[in-house]
């Protein structure tokens, strides 16, 4: 499943754009990942929704 910030009028790091995903899946936070490039926008956003987040560093 993708959404995207644009479509869905909630930018990162609004924990909501996580919180929607996570309804859509019908999954909770604490089985869940997200992997990102950004530090606070993708790891810190999705950890304070309790998903396990993920740096995706770009070299």
């Amino acid at each position: 499943m993708i959404l995207v910030s644009e479509w869905e009028s909630i930018k990162k790091p609004n924990p909501l754009i996580f919180k929607r995903a996570l309804e859509q899946l019908n999954v909770p936070p604490n089985v869940s990942l997200f992997v990102g490039d950004h530090p606070d926008n993708d790891v810190k956003a999705a950890q304070s929704v309790g998903m396990k987040g993920i740096w995706k560093k770009h070299f």
